[in-house]
């Protein structure tokens, strides 16, 4: 019988079973844990302030939506969708964000603020071409970067046990810090000496590790996993819809950064695995996948969607590109989420575990956000950009509910306060545009 192994380095043909499952489970491993992170630090932090959502059901919802819009980014619906081996999960780069939002109007308003955003991108999606010189690497940069800076101490913060240090008694136990730097020290040894797709998933088996070291040591309790059914099927709509503009306005901002990353994820996986450029309707159909497949998610209560730079990285390293292989994957997702035990599973993860796996992914957000900006000429101008940007930006962020902000209206104290993405991203692009270029 002829070996149609070749095919997985192409987009069209399937390959047997024996080979597309493992490298569709392989996508699957690379980013299981990113896709069920955003829900799991933004709502286990809402729940352990007093919010009455289900953890196990979202990340439930989160496993059924990621795997059905990677079927629409493969497959495409109509003019959404690129056709190419993208990958969509749970964005981080919400999470700062989606936590000031439920801290002000609870899980309802930040459904609320995702639908608007997710809509807005729609419309980026159509206009896509004409705007992208509006968003060189200076702008990109200097917001990937304010991106990773404002997760670092969330990070932190569940490393240390996570919710509210006023309240938490356990909150920078011994046990939790010992708890979070073995699986942090796991994650760079198997990250560094791993082979395969031991070092790919370094994050997620050293989660796993640490998850079972918590419930041999007594720290999981497995109650919620017990009481979670067999099957389930996600409600629409389960926790209600607000819509307030101070938490809609920085939400816009995020969804022109995640568009731009996804159209940088789309010339990744091209370039990588194809040996060419995106085309236009690539790029079109992709970030269109994007706003569709957020707004689906926010119908489902479940934060914005984007394309996974992972699971681009993934690709550029095997040159598997075949749309059937990465299709199993999407497949396995959609099946796991049917099952609310599985999400009920991951949802029971100690805050302490999750730090100590998150911490290294949130941090190197912020050093791609350096790689951009060292492609940067750092001349007067460039130079004073990023200084106002992350200084104002960034420096507001972590002075959030402090002294210097407590006066100003909820919608600055959001954009400039609540995290400083937005801030950042909004300073950069218009003195990007404003300031004259000379030459030093």
């Amino acid at each position: 019988m002829k070996d149609s192994s070749h095919l997985v380095h192409q987009l069209e043909g399937k390959p047997p079973l024996r080979i597309a499952v493992p490298l569709g489970m392989q996508h699957v491993l690379a980013m299981f844990v990113g896709n069920l992170t955003p829900l799991l630090v933004v709502g286990g932090g809402f729940v352990r302030s007093g919010g009455n959502i289900d953890i196990g059901y979202l990340t439930q919802c989160a496993m059924v939506l990621a795997g059905l819009c990677t079927l629409v980014q493969l497959y495409k619906l109509g003019p959404i969708g690129s056709g190419l081996p993208v990958v969509m999960g749970t964005s981080s780069t919400f999470i700062s964000v989606n936590t000031s939002i439920v801290g002000l109007y609870g899980w309802s308003g930040l459904m609320g603020a995702s639908l608007v955003g997710a809509v807005f991108e729609l419309f980026i999606g159509t206009i896509i071409k004409p705007i992208r010189k509006f968003f060189p690497p200076l702008v990109t940069g200097i917001t990937v970067l304010s991106i990773g800076l404002t997760l670092i101490p969330i990070g932190v913060m569940n490393f240390a046990g996570g919710g509210n240090p006023t309240i938490n008694p356990e909150y920078g136990s011994l046990q939790n810090l010992l708890l979070g730097s073995f699986v942090l020290l796991l994650t760079i040894l198997m990250r560094v000496f791993g082979k395969g797709i031991f070092s790919l998933a370094s994050m997620f088996f050293s989660m796993i590790i640490g998850y079972i070291l918590a419930a041999f040591i007594g720290v999981v309790n497995f109650d919620m996993v017990s009481n979670a059914g067999w099957f389930s099927v996600p409600i629409p709509f389960k926790y209600g819809m607000t819509f307030h503009l101070d938490a809609i306005f920085p939400m816009l901002f995020l969804f022109i950064v995640t568009a731009i990353e996804t159209i940088g994820d789309t010339t990744g996986v091209t370039q990588g695995g194809l040996n060419r450029e995106p085309t236009d309707e690539e790029m079109r159909g992709t970030v269109l996948a994007d706003g569709f497949s957020s707004a689906l998610a926010s119908i489902f209560m479940v934060s914005p969607l984007t394309s996974f730079s992972q699971n681009v990285g993934l690709v550029r390293m095997t040159k598997v590109v075949n749309r059937f292989s990465i299709a199993c994957g999407a497949v396995f997702l959609i099946i796991a989420g049917f099952i609310p035990k599985i999400g009920a599973f991951f949802a029971g993860i100690p805050a302490s575990v999750l730090g100590g796996a998150v911490l290294l992914m949130f941090a190197s957000i912020a050093v791609t956000g350096l790689n951009l900006l060292s492609q940067v000429k750092l001349n007067s101008k460039n130079t004073l950009i990023i200084a106002a940007s992350l200084g104002v930006g960034v420096g507001f962020g972590q002075a959030s509910g402090a002294a210097a902000i407590a006066n100003l209206p909820y919608a600055v104290k959001l954009i400039f306060g609540g995290n400083g993405i937005a801030a950042a991203t909004l300073i950069a692009l218009v003195l990007n545009i404003i300031l004259p270029d000379k030459e030093d």
